[in-house]
């Protein structure tokens, strides 16, 4: 489960690349097993041929000519393989004459011999949280509003901590209040339910903002 921990805010000035997760504790596991097949199979094949037996009046199909395939298949991970065989049959032209025909046969045997299964490794890894600050101007002022962003991508968020300018916060998220040109250094650290932990930080500096917010808001730094 991805837990993503956020606050709705007007105006969004600093948007998120694509979520990268740094991997750790990486390691060999058995994910699972992988069977193999080995052996003589055979599976039964039909055709059908044209004759005529007295001459051009008499030409006929022939139908429901079956023959078993039988073929030794090397190891391989299916029990099932397809089977051609080429069949020689006689038959009787318009002229009367004996001709002989070569007829490809196949069909598909589900009955290959188990040989043996071996065990499946993959390299598997946890990952540690990723987190974010983000702000969002507030209208009207130079304030800004700051919060965490913090995504897990195989558990959940157990705690975030916000620390500016070396206090630390109550919450996830904090009003920034000054004036135009002040500067804050803001620290955002998160751990997962796996006890990995992560953290971020960067300077903000308040800007005037003194119309409404609407589509892209202005350059935060």
């Amino acid at each position: 489960m991805k837990a993503i921990i956020y606050s709705i805010l007007m105006c969004v000035s600093c948007l998120s690349n694509a979520v990268e997760y740094e991997p750790v504790n990486c390691r060999s596991e058995q994910t699972g097993t992988k069977n193999f097949y080995e052996g003589e199979a055979s599976c039964v094949g039909e055709y059908a041929y044209s004759t005529c037996p007295s001459g051009i009046g008499s030409c006929h199909v022939v139908e429901d000519n079956f023959v078993t395939n039988r073929k030794y298949i090397p190891l391989q991970t299916s029990n099932s393989a397809q089977l051609r065989e080429l069949v020689e049959q006689w038959v009787t032209g318009i002229t009367g004459a004996r001709l002989r025909e070569t007829h490809l046969v196949s069909c598909t045997a589900h009955n290959v011999p188990f040989s043996h299964s071996e065990a499946v490794f993959e390299t598997v890894c946890d990952y540690k949280p990723s987190v974010e600050i983000w702000h969002s101007a507030i209208a009207g002022s130079a304030n800004k509003h700051v919060y965490i962003v913090a995504r897990d991508k195989d558990g959940s968020i157990d705690s975030q901590e916000l620390w500016v300018n070396g206090v630390k916060q109550s919450g996830s998220s904090t009003e920034l209040e000054g004036q135009d040109g002040d500067s804050f250094n803001v620290m955002a650290k998160v751990r997962d339910n796996d006890g990995y932990s992560s953290s971020t930080s960067r300077n903000i500096i308040l800007r005037w903002n003194g119309y409404p917010c609407k589509g892209k808001c202005p350059d935060p730094f």
